[in-house]
């Protein structure tokens, strides 16, 4: 992402036009070239005198933005390292202080005697204190080549060199905009289930809220005309920066998918005026975007690993389920449980704290029957009872205080089971955990 003031884009009507490379696209990898070797010549020296050198490339009056946004980028991918662990502050008010004490004196005053002096006094050279009197300042950071990066050159920070750097300028404009969205939206005449159930899922491992709906038919390995609203960040009224960074991350997975249409509701300008952002194909940030590597999120893995250690009958996987409910739209667990000898499944979705109408959609759903029983998770944060979705509905909620119990988990699971099967289940559950 780049900072919001290096965003290349206007407003024409009620249209966030943003200012894509296009023809521009050569000029800038030359100036990414040029940001690259002058950052690979000053390895082992500040970040000051890198800035000054970085200033001294000459580029028009239209580059400047371009340029800036580029040393952007590419700061993001430097090492940096702070000088000796020296308190700094303290160094300075020692010395202005001696200097202030020599000035009173009536001595002459020159830096260098007073330094010296000072130096002597508290048994340090004067080459120390000149390079740590501000050696906490941002300029005084040292510039290092990435732990096991090629010494290739033009490739130390960034692996696939100014063209790479230059791939990214356009996506981090498009992400630096929705950090301004109140809501973002995207259309697809199809999508695979596997797709549209990865895509949903990053969305989950972000804490995002969306909702998925559709205007076609939908089967078991396609779906037609979905649509997907996520909510932006401008329309909470906390955690904004933390939101909107969780929103900007997820667009290249967003892009991946192939929608036909994605649009934004932005907020833009000091003013916060009102207009729309829209990616439409054929766009070229839509033709090149490669999803990022499926994650699956930490409460998720730790939830699945405690439930392996209390129940090792059980089978505990990454859900690969979607649920298509009439009227509430997508549901997307994150876990299922699954008992071989049974043929018996139990779905976990943890909605954490984000989404309180979430709860009243799946207590919904629930209410009108689920293809197979879920547990959904969700934080006391949220301010809703469990009794809002009782076992009989096929569904189970747990509302937990800090972090999910796998104890609670597996009492929910026998409730769900307990209509459909046996006891020696619950016996061997019973004796697992007393174990």
């Amino acid at each position: 992402m780049l900072p919001i003031h290096l965003v290349h884009a206007y407003v024409k009507g009620d249209l966030l036009e943003v200012r894509w490379l296009g023809s521009r696209k050569q000029r800038a990898i030359q100036i990414a070239e040029e940001l690259i070797a002058c950052a690979e010549a000053h390895i082992g020296r500040s970040r000051g005198e890198l800035e000054n050198a970085w200033r001294a490339i000459e580029v028009t009056p239209q580059e400047k933005k371009l340029r800036d946004g580029l040393i952007a980028l590419l700061e993001k991918e430097m090492a940096l390292e702070e000088p000796e662990e020296v308190d700094c502050q303290s160094l300075r008010e020692k010395l202005f202080t001696f200097a202030a004490e020599w000035r009173k004196s009536g001595k002459p005053f020159d830096r260098e005697k007073v330094i010296a002096a000072f130096a002597s006094a508290n048994n340090l050279s004067p080459d120390f204190i000149d390079r740590h009197l501000y050696g906490d300042l941002r300029s005084a950071q040292i510039i290092r080549a990435p732990a096991g990066s090629s010494m290739n050159p033009g490739r130390i920070f960034i692996p696939g060199g100014a063209q790479a750097l230059v791939d990214r300028y356009d996506l981090a404009q498009a992400q630096s905009v929705l950090l301004r969205a109140t809501k973002v939206e995207a259309d697809w005449e199809t999508i695979s289930a596997p797709s549209l159930r990865n895509l949903l899922r990053y969305l989950k491992f972000h804490r995002l809220l969306w909702e998925c709906t559709w205007r076609g038919n939908s089967s078991s390995s396609s779906f037609t005309k979905p649509h997907l609203q996520i909510t932006g960040p401008y329309s909470l009224f906390e955690s904004t920066t933390r939101y909107g960074l969780a929103l900007s991350l997820a667009l290249p997975h967003l892009l991946a998918s192939s929608p036909v249409r994605i649009s934004a509701e932005i907020l833009w300008g000091r003013g916060r005026n009102p207009c729309r952002f829209v990616i439409e194909a054929p766009h070229h940030l839509l033709l090149n975007s490669q999803p990022p590597p499926a994650t699956i999120n930490d409460e998720v893995q730790s939830l699945a690993e405690r439930l392996a250690q209390l129940a090792p009958f059980l089978e505990i996987t990454p859900a690969q389920t979607l649920f298509n409910i009439p009227g509430v739209g997508a549901l997307v667990p994150d876990l299922t449980l699954r008992d071989p000898h049974y043929s018996l499944v139990v779905h976990i979705e943890i909605l954490g704290f984000w989404n309180r109408d979430a709860v009243w959609k799946r207590a919904e759903a629930a209410r009108a029957g689920l293809p197979e029983p879920i547990i959904f998770c969700a934080s006391e944060r949220l301010r809703v009872s469990e009794c809002v979705m009782p076992t009989e509905w096929g569904a189970s909620l747990y509302v937990y205080k800090q972090s999910i119990s796998p104890q609670v988990i597996l009492d929910r699971v026998k409730a769900l089971w307990r209509r459909d099967v046996s006891a020696p289940l619950f016996n061997r559950v019973d004796s697992q955990r007393s174990e």
